[in-house]
């Protein structure tokens, strides 16, 4: 399967109601997987994250630098980097950005480009 890396905007900008602002980003990072999925792709979506938070009991903690490190690993793993809308709002999409061009991981637009930058 090809691997698919879901960048796209999770924090809120600041505009507007944040809380609002969060679920409508993660909803459209979860859609992507979805899609992806349907299609015969193995999508890994950072928007999920927040099911680490949910988890966790009184005491433990995760912090934001373990949760980009885990991106990044599996940024690194995946074949292609599927762009969402609102990823220029994203606070880690310049530095996930940099790593894909970095191992020559190509970034996609649209769902339709993806068979078309990664032959397999």
């Amino acid at each position: 399967m090809i691997k698919v890396y879901i960048a796209g905007a999770i924090t809120p900008t600041g505009k507007g109601n944040h809380a609002i602002e969060y679920l409508s980003n993660v909803r459209e990072g979860i859609r992507a997987a979805v899609e992806l999925l349907k299609r015969g792709y193995a999508p890994f979506c950072p928007h999920i994250d927040l099911h680490y938070i949910l988890s966790l009991y009184p005491g433990e903690e995760i912090t934001s630098e373990m949760i980009y490190e885990l991106s990044r690993e599996w940024l690194s793993a995946c074949d292609v980097v599927f762009l969402l809308p609102n990823a220029e709002n994203s606070v880690g999409w310049a530095k996930e950005r940099k790593l894909a061009e970095s191992l020559n991981i190509p970034i996609v637009l649209s769902i339709e480009e993806i068979k078309e930058v990664v032959k397999r």
